[in-house]
């Protein structure tokens, strides 16, 4: 089974078919939804709120996009990735360590 992905660095934007019961909208703080944060350079993973994305969180946080009309993913060393109108999941890359064996979280 394929997947839908948009990749922007660290982050994977699945496009899905149900956005979790669970999950509620939020706001949009200064005009930005912030997707995620960077932990080593402080950039973000950011949508502006321009009315053509509603943002859903889970109580465990994971999050979710209700894209209505293309909009662009913005990140301040990365080129910005379009996404179409759908359903989304935002997800972090995951790599496994070859000497440990153990999962981790790529971070920007």
């Amino acid at each position: 089974m394929s997947r839908e992905l948009i990749q922007q660095g660290d982050v994977l934007v699945v496009k899905i078919d149900v956005i979790p019961p669970d999950a509620a909208k939020v706001s949009s703080s200064g005009g930005w939804y912030v997707l995620v944060e960077g932990e080593h350079t402080g950039h973000t993973h950011k949508i502006e709120d321009s009315g053509k994305v509603e943002v859903f969180v889970t109580p465990e946080g994971r999050r979710f996009l209700k894209v209505l009309e293309s909009l662009e993913l913005y990140h301040d060393t990365h080129l910005p990735r379009i996404i179409l109108p759908g359903l989304y999941e935002i997800e972090r890359i995951k790599e496994v360590d070859p000497f440990t064996e153990e999962i981790h979280t790529v971070t920007d």
